[in-house]
This record gives structure tokens, sequence and C-alpha cells, in this order.
């Protein structure tokens, strides 16, 4: 018989693998949980400052409540760069 898909991933990641999702809790202090809570967060810091670049006036409070859930330090490092420009000069690359 061959093995399962679990069974071929647990060997193949050695002590990386993990027991599939539905058999353990969700865990938010993992090091995985940690960036992808801040890559949902700068994600919504961006959307706020295009468009507070676009006119709107009232998205401050946004971006401070993103900003203030960070918990990585290079996430806190691309919020402020993202900060510091425009939406061209951080969509294009600023150099």
């Amino acid at each position: 018989m061959a093995p399962t898909i679990s069974a071929a991933t647990r060997s193949a990641c050695g002590p990386w693998a993990r027991a599939p999702t539905s058999k353990r809790p969700p865990a938010q202090d993992t090091p995985e949980a940690l960036v992808a809570h801040d890559a949902d967060r700068l994600e919504c810091l961006i959307q706020a400052l295009e468009h507070r670049h676009q006119g709107y006036a009232r998205v401050q409070e946004w971006i401070d409540n993103c900003r203030a859930t960070l918990k990585t330090s290079s996430a806190l490092a691309i919020a402020d760069a993202a900060g510091q420009l425009t939406c061209l000069e951080w969509q294009h690359g600023h150099r």
C-alpha cells in the first residue's frame, strides 16, 4: 500500500512536520502565525496609506491601529518605510 500524503509529507519534512490542521489547536504564537498576522496588517496599512494619498482625510486612526498591532521588527520597518513614501514611490521602488 502506498503511503498517504500526510505520511509522505511527514517523512519528507522530518521534525518540522506537524499533525494535520484538524487535529491540532490553532497556534497563534508560532513564527509563521506572527508573520502571517503582520502580513495581513501590513496589507491593511498600505491600503490605508493609498487611501490617504488619494485624499481621504479620515484614515490616520486606521493607519495607527494597523501599525500598533504589528509584532515583528521587519513588519515595523516596512510600515515605517511605507509611511515615508508616496504610493507611487512605494509601488515603483524608491531609489
